[in-house]
Parts: structure tokens; C-alpha cells; sequence
């Protein structure tokens, strides 16, 4: 009894707090290599393989969401771009079986053009993602070599 009374109360927080919409962020650790101007938490190299991970975590919200909506779905990292089509639309499904999504829902991927092709942007749109984020550091070879020595 007392468990449901604060899982109640809390709920009535997160409702003030959020007013019944919810923003998610998934940090995606993983890249090609290490950048030195780079101050967020990566791994480099070979990566297990995170959709098990990411589903298993999201069965294990027990809180009742069927009152909120999603507005915005943000896959930032590292690099998200190096994860196929298949790994978003499985998270992006699992969050929405959770938690209803706006029916102008933003789903936004970070992207580093050096592991983009054209075939990916369209798979990605299929698996729902509605907005590419490029990361550009540098326009050019000398403004890349200069990041390179930061």
C-alpha cells in the first residue's frame, strides 16, 4: 500500500514537472576514434551489440507513461550513425508501445557525414527518424588538422 501511494505521488510530481510531455535522450557512447576536443563519455573500437540493452531497460520502467506523450526523441553520442536503421526502429517502437508519441513526434539523430551514405538517410526515414543532425567540426583539411591538435 504504502508502494502504491509513492509511486502515486510521484507520478503527480513528474506530471507537475513535465506537464504531461516528455522529451528522451539516448546517448549512443560509441565512435570510430577518439577525438581530443570531444569532452563526452565514448568507447572506441568494437561495440556489443546495445538494442538488448536499450529494450531490456526500457521493459524495465514499471511507471504507468499511458498519460504523457512523447514530443522529441534525440539520439546523440558519440556517434548513433554507426548503428543500423534496424537498432532505432526498434527503440523507437519499444518507447512508443511505453509511452504515446505525438503524432508530429521529432526523432533526431546525430550523424557524422564520415559514416553516412545515401542508402542510410532513406533507411533511416523509414525507421522513423525524422530529423539527421550532422556534426560538422570542420569545413575544410587545415581547419581539421587544427582540431586535431587541440
Amino acid at each position: 500500500m504504502v508502494d502504491k501511494i509513492l509511486k502515486e505521488r510521484k507520478m503527480k510530481k513528474v506530471k507537475l514537472l513535465f506537464k504531461s510531455t516528455i522529451y528522451i535522450y539516448i546517448h549512443i557512447p560509441y565512435c570510430k576514434s577518439q577525438c581530443p576536443y570531444c569532452a563526452f563519455f565514448k568507447q572506441v573500437g568494437n561495440r556489443e551489440d546495445l538494442t538488448d540493452f536499450f529494450l531490456r531497460d526500457l521493459d524495465s520502467y514499471e511507471t504507468n507513461f499511458s498519460e504523457f506523450e512523447v514530443k522529441s526523441i534525440y539520439f546523440g553520442g558519440g556517434t548513433p550513425s554507426l548503428f543500423s536503421a534496424s537498432f532505432f526502429e526498434k527503440i523507437i517502437n519499444k518507447i512508443g508501445k511505453k509511452i504515446s508519441l505525438n503524432p508530429s513526434v521529432e526523432i533526431t539523430i546525430e550523424i557524422n557525414p564520415n559514416t553516412l551514405k545515401t542508402e542510410n538517410l532513406r533507411e533511416l526515414k523509414q525507421a522513423g527518424i525524422t530529423r539527421p543532425s550532422f556534426g560538422i567540426q570542420a569545413f575544410n583539411k587545415i581547419g581539421e588538422k587544427n582540431l586535431l591538435k587541440f
